[in-house]
């Protein structure tokens, strides 16, 4: 056989073991975030939580009048149209 030839083969067995390689760490890794879940979950939920509680409208300043509590739920506000253009 030939040095050439061999090489050929040669390089050939590597790139299959680098790809064999490659996916062996993708699959661990998949099976490591199923196992261990997003580490970052419960940081995004609590601020998430954080931003839906500041969100809220506790008063409302309609011309010169102040509107909070029962008041902003039980008042009727004009409908407001809005194009996106």
């Amino acid at each position: 056989m030939s040095l050439l030839k061999r090489k050929k083969e040669a390089m050939i067995e590597l790139e299959k073991a680098l790809h064999a390689q490659k996916e062996h760490w993708k699959e661990k890794s998949r099976i490591k975030w199923h196992h261990e879940g997003d580490k970052n979950t419960k940081f995004f939920h609590q601020i998430s939580k954080v931003r839906q509680v500041t969100k809220h409208i506790s008063v409302l300043k309609v011309g010169e009048e102040l509107i909070s509590g029962a008041q902003l739920e039980q008042h009727e506000f004009p409908t407001i149209e809005i194009c996106l253009i």
